[in-house]
């Protein structure tokens, strides 16, 4: 049975029983991802952090590439969805359901100027670019730490190397 526990009116906490439930498949889920995009299956304490497939994906392409990733780093009143804090590089990975209004996109623009201000290069990626253009970004972020870019054609044919 799962239970809830009220903190105050209209402000509900998950208690520990339901969290015990929902973490095994979270893992299992995340395993299968990586097996079906041809992955071996690996688990880091990281992937709890990402809140979306498409942070997973580039998540794992990142790790695959072998960059040492944190998810969801705080700066300020902002939250970044990927970091790579040894070149300063903060990766958005936006959606099309929650940065594609006019208002989502000036929150944006206003979380790009602050971590610009603190010293982070921000590099934007949208869902389609990453389901379907995963080696162009992949591709900015080699260029972007200085990497040459024909090694990311040696990593889409052998993931393994670095």
């Amino acid at each position: 049975m799962i239970t809830q526990t009220k903190v105050k009116k209209g402000n509900k906490r998950v208690s520990f029983k339901r969290k015990r439930i929902w973490l095994p498949f979270f893992i299992l889920g995340s395993l299968f991802e990586q097996i079906s995009q041809f992955r071996l299956p690996r688990w880091n304490q990281e992937l709890l952090k990402t809140e979306s497939f498409i942070e997973r994906r580039m998540f794992y392409a990142l790790k695959a590439a072998g960059y040492d990733i944190v998810c969801q780093v705080p700066s300020g009143r902002y939250r970044i969805d990927l970091a790579i804090p040894k070149y300063r590089i903060a990766i958005e990975c936006d959606g099309h359901r929650w940065h594609s209004k006019p208002k989502d996109k000036a929150r944006d623009r206003r979380k790009d100027k602050h971590l610009e201000s603190e010293g982070w290069h921000v590099f934007r990626f949208t869902g389609r670019e990453i389901n379907f253009k995963l080696w162009w970004c992949m591709k900015v972020i080699y260029i972007a730490t200085g990497r040459t870019p024909w090694t990311i054609f040696l990593w889409m044919r052998y993931p393994g190397i670095r």
